[in-house]
């Protein structure tokens, strides 16, 4: 009965069907083998990029929902079999209504999504980021980071986080997460925004530019301890997807998919 989320920035965009087989026949496989229900993407540039995920994975999963969103890099798609995007809209959105002097240079995407196929009141409130880097670790990029972090775990995560209405959520349970690419480590993470916000999934998922192996970690998690403490499963986790899926291959998963390996989190 569980919810499997996954974050995965892709890198590239641009798809084609053909020549991005090995692409595609990835995500079918962590449909299949993650049992993910949603996914929440970073550098989805092209427009075209769900619509390619989408009819990719139809001839398996013909219940998959999705769109892109404009002028974003971030983007959801779900299983609509499990989960229905539930805001008056029943779409994802760019997120921009909160109050700060400082804005996010990505702003958010925010999907709200409810279970069908068991009656749950509960939603799942997906604050979907991706923290300007800046090109370099010099420390005012660094530091750019580090508000960024602190607007998605503060304000943002605070006006989102708001317990649901009779009108729109039927007095659901609100669980709301933070999740993408940080461009930061936990540890840094764990020292912005509120205290009971914390930050979880510490395990490497960049590649090394030159050669095998593993250099940051900068995917992540981000929900309320203190009131959703015990809401996930399991911790928020790695998917060694070279390993699994590759063989070890290093260079050939940085060229067929990504310099990022996805990460998940399991819920109820």
């Amino acid at each position: 009965m569980s919810y499997r989320i996954c974050s995965f920035n892709v890198l590239r965009s641009v798809r084609g069907d053909d020549k991005d087989r090995k692409f595609f026949d990835f995500i079918k496989k962590l449909i299949y083998k993650e049992r993910i229900d949603i996914f929440a993407f970073q550098e989805a540039t092209n427009i075209n990029f769900i619509e390619s995920v989408l009819r990719n994975i139809s001839s398996y999963f013909s219940h998959w929902n999705g769109g892109a969103l404009h002028n974003s890099n971030l983007a959801f798609v779900w299983n609509s079999n499990r989960v229905e995007e539930c805001s008056r809209r029943h779409e994802p959105r760019i997120f921009s209504d909160y109050r700060s002097d400082t804005r996010m240079f990505r702003e958010p995407a925010y999907g709200r999504f409810r279970p069908v196929d068991f009656k749950l009141n509960c939603e799942f409130r997906l604050i979907n980021i991706h923290i300007k880097h800046g090109g370099d670790d010099s420390a005012e990029s660094i530091n750019t980071r580090k508000l960024e972090c602190d607007l998605a775990k503060g304000v943002i995560y605070q006006t989102i986080d708001k317990p649901s209405t009779g009108k729109d959520g039927s007095f659901n349970r609100v669980f709301t997460v933070v999740l993408g690419d940080y461009n930061l480590d936990c540890d840094t993470c764990n020292t912005r925004g509120p205290e009971n916000i914390r930050t979880f999934q510490d395990e490497k998922t960049t590649l090394k530019k030159d050669g095998p192996g593993y250099k940051n970690s900068y995917d992540h998690f981000s929900y309320d301890i203190k009131n959703n403490g015990t809401v996930p499963r399991n911790p928020p986790s790695r998917i060694d997807a070279v390993k699994d899926y590759f063989q070890d291959d290093f260079t050939l998963y940085r060229k067929e998919v990504s310099d990022h390996v996805p990460v998940k989190l399991e819920i109820f």
